[in-house]
């Protein structure tokens, strides 16, 4: 189950892992909750942290994700509003 802000529980469908599209390397995310009653896909940014050693740097308008020892950007995404767009391709 997972608990939102208000309290409410929603049912965990499936636990899976995911592969962002990345131009250098594969981000990989373990542990996906798939709930379907959510309205919206959200990502943390720890469980991405500890998935892939990676370090953030935000702006006003965007993310970028980046290798932590190279410093390659592994991921950008942009906002226009509240949140970050990041680009999922699901198989």
């Amino acid at each position: 189950m997972v608990k939102v802000s208000d309290g409410t529980l929603f049912s965990i469908a499936h636990i899976g892992t995911l592969l962002p599209p990345s131009p250098q390397h594969p981000l990989s995310l373990q542990k996906i909750l798939h709930v379907p009653k959510l309205q919206h896909n959200l990502l943390s940014i720890r469980q991405l942290y500890r998935d892939n050693h990676c370090t953030f740097e935000f702006d006003y308008f965007s993310i970028h994700v980046k290798d932590n020892t190279m410093g390659d950007v592994l991921l950008q995404a942009s906002s226009s509003s509240h949140v970050y767009a990041v680009p999922i391709s699901l198989p």
